[in-house]
């Protein structure tokens, strides 16, 4: 006799969540679907969180662990999960995040009533002292607005993977896996997800409450993230080149890639002194990018990528010339790694900076829902705590230091 499938699979990977982990626990365990599986997969993160998962495995046979034999990533985590679950679709919670008590029943319900690949929920923000932040800008609202206007899944459902569920036999027949670099797996998967997709909907009251914590990969000074970087990258190309090559978005989808790299070689440009390993990589990715089928029209439209492309073509043929002096080997990579990210022959650039600084900060501010005036403490703390607040701010900080580079070579 067949055993009947659970209605949904919860894989959650578990690396160092902190305290978070017992409520995320305690909210998928306390879902009002109780037709599911949950999967922890121990991910070596030597600490007390799966001792409390085994504590709940005790009294929940629902409950299934694994146990990487190293530390491997949440990417490879979850493929792993992916690989022995049951349901009939999947769900992926970050160890350190929770639901609310219908998350799961509410998107399984919606899937079943149109057969749908993948139906979404929404997000929710919740600062470490509880307090919760609706965004202000419904990003569901703005993605269907993006749909009805025939753009596809893939370049408008970029962010939030984890506040939907997708049918599990589509990733299998489609071969969908997270990528495999430490950074960014999410977006390789959600790639993948929605090229293999068919259909896809909206459903109301399914939160993800996304915890606000530091994120250590933002703050890393070492060269590994630039490499994790150009890994995710090359997946991303990969995909593009396999998938969709010719489809007129695809351009587009890959220029915010690109500029994604060569942020962060912006960023570790600035505070590491291994620049050396930084131009390989950096020359690599150029490599990568001249790759792609339409790499032509990529330089003919965005400057950043003209200046990539002729970044390799003056190191493999002729020193690049500078006014006046010409700078040393080594001032000439520095400053080409950045002429290469940022078009800086602009007179008012540290206007600009501090215009894009400013942005930035609002543009946090909307997506927490937070009004200008009067601030709160915690307010100002969740913005210059967030993800967006930090990423944005080590982007454009290059702008300024860039410039100051370039003056000290040219003008000196």
């Amino acid at each position: 006799m067949e055993i009947q499938k659970p209605k949904v699979s919860v894989i959650i990977p578990v690396f160092r969540p902190g305290e978070g982990i017992s409520n995320c626990i305690e909210s998928v365990l306390g879902q009002s679907l109780k037709d599911i599986e949950i999967i922890f997969i121990d991910d070596c993160g030597n600490d007390d969180a799966m001792e409390k998962v085994r504590e709940a495995a005790a009294k929940d046979d629902r409950i299934i662990i694994l146990t990487n034999t190293e530390n491997s990533g949440s990417g490879f985590s979850r493929n792993r999960g992916i690989e022995v679950s049951h349901g009939e679709y999947l769900s992926f919670i970050d160890a350190d995040d929770f639901i609310n008590n219908a998350f799961l029943e509410n998107l399984y319900q919606k899937a079943k009533s149109g057969n749908f690949d993948i139906v979404k929920g929404k997000s929710i923000f919740c600062l470490e002292n509880g307090t919760l932040i609706h965004p202000k800008i419904d990003l569901n609202a703005k993605t269907e607005r993006w749909l009805q206007q025939k753009k596809p899944l893939y370049a408008v459902f970029r962010y939030e993977h984890s506040t939907a569920i997708y049918r599990r036999q589509m990733l299998i027949d489609s071969n969908v896996r997270y990528g495999l670099s430490r950074k960014s797996q999410d977006d390789t998967f959600l790639l993948r997800a929605t090229l293999a997709a068919k259909t896809f909907c909206f459903t109301e009251n399914a939160y993800y409450y996304y915890c606000m914590r530091e994120n250590s990969t933002v703050h890393r000074k070492d060269i590994g993230i630039l490499k994790a970087t150009l890994d995710f990258t090359h997946e991303i190309f990969n995909t593009i080149k396999e998938k969709c090559p010719t489809d007129p978005y695809a351009p587009q989808f890959t220029v915010d890639i690109i500029i994604k790299f060569l942020s962060c070689h912006a960023y570790v440009s600035k505070v590491t002194g291994e620049k050396d390993e930084a131009g390989v990589l950096l020359q690599k990715f150029r490599h990568e990018v001249m790759a792609l089928p339409f790499a032509n029209t990529l330089i003919d439209n965005h400057t950043e990528i003209r200046a990539l492309a002729e970044y390799g073509e003056n190191l493999s043929k002729t020193p690049y010339k500078f006014p006046g002096e010409d700078p040393s080997p080594e001032q000439q990579l520095d400053i080409l790694n950045r002429w290469c990210i940022f078009f800086i022959a602009h007179p008012d650039l540290d206007k600009r900076y501090k215009s894009a600084l400013k942005m930035v900060f609002n543009n946090t501010q909307k997506i927490f829902g937070i009004q200008t005036k009067n601030l709160k403490n915690e307010e100002l703390e969740a913005i210059y705590a967030s993800e967006t607040w930090k990423i944005g701010n080590a982007l454009v900080q290059p702008l300024h230091y860039a410039k100051s580079i370039l003056l000290k070579f040219l003008h000196s």
